[in-house]
């Protein structure tokens, strides 16, 4: 499989336009144009940030839903075998890089699969950078990949101070949030 493998924060950075900036713009564009993947655990931890956003009054129940249905349409593939390595790969991942469960599930897919983690969670991206030898912090969408067989790697990290890029990934996103706006 190409592409990377991409962690819920990465993903509702495009809801929120607070937590927009290049990288995410540039994330939009890579996952439409090679694809995703993300554990079992994805779907509900997409869900719970959507919710929080609402109770937080950041986003209406409509909105969500417009996302939703958004998200549904990139090539993203949810990973069948994440529980089955729950309770061994993925706690041992836990464990050593002193991660939730829930994150350790996508340092875990991402070693599996050979790709580049997406998150916009420092602890998580700094087991990510720990986890393989060849990997180091980069800000990019396009790592070189290393000798060995481990292409692990944070690509993407939040921009807080907002912005953005222009072409595609950019457009996209605005045009996400558009529609977010027009359903809401």
């Amino acid at each position: 499989m190409s592409g990377l493998v991409i962690d819920a924060t990465a993903v509702l950075a495009w809801c929120f336009e607070d937590e927009a900036g290049p990288e995410a713009d540039a994330l939009i564009e890579q996952v439409a144009a090679e694809g995703a993947a993300v554990p079992g655990l994805w779907s509900l931890e997409l869900a719970n940030g959507l919710v929080m956003g609402e109770r937080r009054g950041r986003i209406t129940p409509a909105q969500s839903a417009a996302f939703v249905a958004m998200i549904e349409e990139l090539p993203i593939a949810s990973d069948p075998a994440t529980g089955a390595r729950a309770l061994h790969e993925t706690m041992s991942l836990a464990r050593e890089h002193r991660l939730t469960a829930y994150d350790a599930a996508y340092l875990e897919l991402a070693m599996r699969l050979g790709l580049s983690l997406a998150t916009g969670d420092r602890s998580l991206g700094a087991a990510a950078e720990l986890a393989s030898p060849c990997s180091t912090a980069r800000h990019n969408l396009d790592p070189r990949p290393c000798r060995r067989s481990a292409r692990l790697m944070r690509a993407w990290a939040p921009s807080r101070s907002g912005g953005g890029i222009d072409g595609a990934a950019r457009a996209l996103r605005k045009e996400m949030q558009r529609k977010l706006s027009i359903r809401a």
